[in-house]
């Protein structure tokens, strides 16, 4: 990453076989997905092959790829309330130790911790 102009440029090294990039070590996903996103609203830390689909009014879905039960972090701005839509269930955010540090250019984040099963998906909406 570098500034160009009133921008940025970021270059990202693609493997020449592009599904390689589903072997990207599982903190280098979460550098990129936090670049990626910016100051989108939710972000997940996750292994390879695990998607977030945003939708309006505050739902999105976590949805694992892979073979086997994936544990993900949902990442909220701090203060926001994360609730399962299929189950009505509430969730309870994880202790701050946990959960990234805030600093000044990453005010603080609420983190979620949630199982999903392989080659499924769950459903959240959030609340302020």
């Amino acid at each position: 990453m570098n500034q160009y102009g009133k921008g940025k440029l970021f270059v990202l090294t693609v493997p020449d076989n592009f599904t390689d990039l589903y072997k990207y070590p599982e903190p280098t996903l979460n550098a990129m997905r936090s670049y990626l996103r910016g100051d989108f609203p939710v972000r997940i830390e996750a292994p390879a092959k695990v998607s977030l689909f945003a939708y309006d009014k505050g739902a999105f879905i976590v949805e694992s790829f892979r073979d086997q039960p994936v544990d993900v972090t949902i990442l909220l701005p701090a203060g926001s309330a994360l609730t399962n839509l299929v189950t009505g269930n509430r969730l309870t955010e994880l202790p701050s130790a946990k959960g990234p540090q805030e600093t000044a250019a990453a005010p603080r984040l609420s983190a979620y911790g949630v199982k999903v099963q392989p080659h499924s998906y769950q459903v959240f909406t959030t609340k302020k």
